[in-house]
């Protein structure tokens, strides 16, 4: 009820009048979203976070499986190799632990709307996996070996298009003369070893064999950078090149890379792609072809 005061025809006299207002109905509030709808309407971005249990048995076999490798390869390295290896085994690599007994197979997954995912709670992991051999890393012996021949490429730098002589029993040692000659005027890494690789190529490739990997990068590096100014190499007719010992997944991208930059090069008649180490990239810099 609202009073309203109002004046009257006489002064000082004044009259009330009482008025109703109807009361407004309360404002509704706003429905919000509960904890539990946002969790439904989201329920399916968590499909990615979960995986089936049989799965992460395979993983979990694999990966016991390595590391018992490694533990062996630990041992026969220390225990075979020389004193300075395994002193540097044992600072890089140390021993690996077991990993933890596995728990209880867990309870059944239910996924939104009330069904149970049986492939995210089966326990049987799958057996043509796990028979596979080639999902499964070799003996330890074999592993040690691959690692061993892995390190002393990594130390190894190519010579490619070297003129050769197959007939020539001293090629190794004319070859071993010319590089070390290189090394020495350009303040570059000396090799230790110098041999041809056996195979058909018109060109035998030539393997130096450096103390380090940094040292066969010093040598790539420096070996074009001095051939500008030292004509052992670019007086060659066949233009020798350098690069590092590579795999045979690696010879096989440096194969492809190559063709493609002489197909497009050659199309365009000017030098628009290099190559970079077993890869190509785009020339900022192109020039025309004479």
């Amino acid at each position: 009820m609202l009073i309203i005061t109002l004046p009257c025809g006489h002064p000082n006299q004044y009259r009330f009048v009482a008025m109703f207002v109807p009361r407004q109905p309360p404002m509704k509030r706003r429905q919000t979203e509960t904890d539990e709808d946002a969790r439904d309407a989201n329920s399916h971005d968590d499909a990615g976070l979960f995986v089936p249990y049989s799965d992460y048995l395979e993983l979990r076999s694999h990966v016991e499986h390595l590391t018992e490798s490694l533990k062996s390869l630990h041992v026969a390295l220390v225990e075979d190799g020389t004193k300075k290896l395994g002193d540097r085994i044992n600072t890089l690599l140390p021993i690996l632990s077991a990993l933890p007994p596995l728990g209880p197979t867990p309870d059944p997954v239910t996924c939104h709307g009330g069904k149970t995912n049986s492939a995210l709670s089966d326990p049987t992991p799958n057996a043509n996996n796990l028979n596979n051999p080639a999902a499964c890393p070799s003996d330890p012996m074999s592993i040690a070996l691959q690692t061993l021949q892995m390190v002393e490429k990594s130390k190894r730098a190519v010579l490619e298009r070297l003129p050769d002589d197959a007939n020539d029993p001293q090629q190794d040692a004319k070859d071993l003369d010319l590089v070390v000659s290189f090394a020495r005027k350009n303040d570059l890494p000396v090799p230790s070893r110098v041999h041809r690789h056996p195979c058909k190529s018109r060109f035998r490739p030539v393997k130096l064999q450096f103390g380090s990997k940094e040292d066969r990068d010093r040598f790539i590096t420096g070996f074009y950078q001095a051939k500008s100014s030292d004509y052992t190499f670019s007086n060659i007719p066949t233009k020798p090149r350098c690069r590092r010992d590579l795999t045979q997944p690696e010879l096989e991208t440096l194969r492809q890379s190559r063709k493609f930059v002489y197909d497009e090069n050659t199309k365009a008649k000017k030098s628009i792609y290099l190559m970079k180490d077993i890869h190509y990239k785009v020339n900022p810099n192109p020039r025309p072809f004479v």
